[in-house]
């Protein structure tokens, strides 16, 4: 550990030819959280469950979060959650796929036991232009290239290598940053959510990712609860940049809350390919899975090929799930985009990690 001195509603339903689906009933997911590994993974801190991280070390359940029961990974969804019945611009009424493509992710989800919350928009004019989260990347890959960070070195679990602690009065600065997703969360005694220890944030530069011990006062000693669609001010104590391609926060202190369900601005980006510059921001992604089979891409996961009008993203899911995505079925993803190896790579390639439950529906998880 070292110390430093110094994105209304666009629905886009026309175009889609997407094939009929399976009868699908309610899942049954399992109470372990995606559980992954560092191969196709952005950062074994990204992951819950056990895992092994990119040095080989394990890093345990309670190290990652804890034990995730159904109610975490977001439970069945009624036709409430998605909206009850939908009718096309001619007034017939819309199949399940596409009902499925105006999912509307951790924003749609109004369960008290989840992180969810704002207002689902498409683009990202809600967001603050410059809400100083950029500072994170630019502090971290100055960090690596002068040595000032390196990858951290399992040998020494005292020692966090890659972790940039700043000085007091040095702390980077956010002013109005929204909170647009959560993952790993924790319920109080009366099954509420309480809070969240991987969050991302966003403006209309960047999205970035905080993994930390989750938020629950502000810079004034008072309780809060933060959730997707907040807007905060707060101030970044240290980052990390794990696995040396992987800028991420790991503390924040003087949590100012200035909004609440406010826009959480969304690309859409069905038909077109994902990009570095959209690292850790919302997308919208609804295809149809292209892959016989999955590949295993780390730990518990499988990676899929999901094809949406022309292009082939990679869908890398957790298989504690009622199954595993098959050939043909119809889904929509709604959550940050990531990659793999982190977006800091010479080489990058762009991928929907589903992390969260609430982040994607399809008939193997409704």
């Amino acid at each position: 550990m070292k110390i430093l001195t110094r994105h209304s509603l666009l629905l886009i339903i026309a175009g889609l030819t997407l094939c009929a689906l399976p009868a699908c009933g309610p899942t049954d997911p399992s109470e372990e959280n995606n559980a992954t590994t560092e191969n196709n993974s952005t950062t074994d801190k990204d992951q819950g469950g056990e895992t092994t991280d990119d040095m080989g070390g394990e890093t345990t359940e309670d190290d990652m979060g804890g034990e995730t029961t159904e109610d975490d990974m977001g439970g069945e969804t009624t036709d409430d959650d998605m909206g009850g019945e939908t009718t096309d611009d001619m007034g017939g009424e819309l199949t399940e796929c596409q009902t499925r493509a105006l999912y509307e992710g951790q924003m749609g989800n109004t369960n008290p036991a989840k992180g969810g919350g704002g207002s689902f928009v498409i683009g990202d004019g809600a967001y603050e232009a410059d809400a100083g989260l950029s500072l994170v990347n630019d502090s971290v890959s100055a960090a690596l290239a002068d040595g000032t960070i390196t990858e951290d070195d399992e040998d020494t679990m005292d020692v966090s290598e890659d972790e940039l602690v700043f000085a007091d009065g040095e702390e980077l600065v956010i002013t109005g940053a929204v909170v647009t997703s959560t993952a790993y969360e924790r319920k109080d005694d009366a099954g509420n959510f309480s809070l969240a220890a991987r969050l991302t944030f966003q403006d209309q530069k960047v999205g970035v990712l905080a993994f930390i011990d989750g938020i629950t006062m502000d810079k004034d000693g008072n309780a809060i609860v933060v959730k997707v669609g907040d807007k905060l001010n707060f101030k970044v104590k240290a980052v990390r940049g794990f696995g040396g391609d992987t800028p991420q926060i790991s503390q924040i202190v003087e949590v100012e809350k200035v909004g609440e369900n406010v826009d959480v601005g969304v690309i859409e980006k069905t038909g077109s390919a994902l990009t570095v510059e959209e690292y850790q921001k919302l997308v919208r992604v609804h295809g149809v899975v292209t892959s016989a089979e999955g590949a295993a891409c780390g730990g518990s996961s499988f990676c899929f090929d999901i094809e949406h009008e022309g292009q082939t993203t990679t869908l890398r899911i957790s298989d504690n799930i009622s199954r595993l995505p098959m050939n043909g079925d119809c889904i929509t993803y709604v959550g940050p985009a990531s990659s793999f190896p982190g977006p800091l790579a010479d080489s990058v390639t762009m991928q929907l990690d589903a992390v969260n439950f609430t982040w994607y529906r399809g008939p193997f998880a409704e």
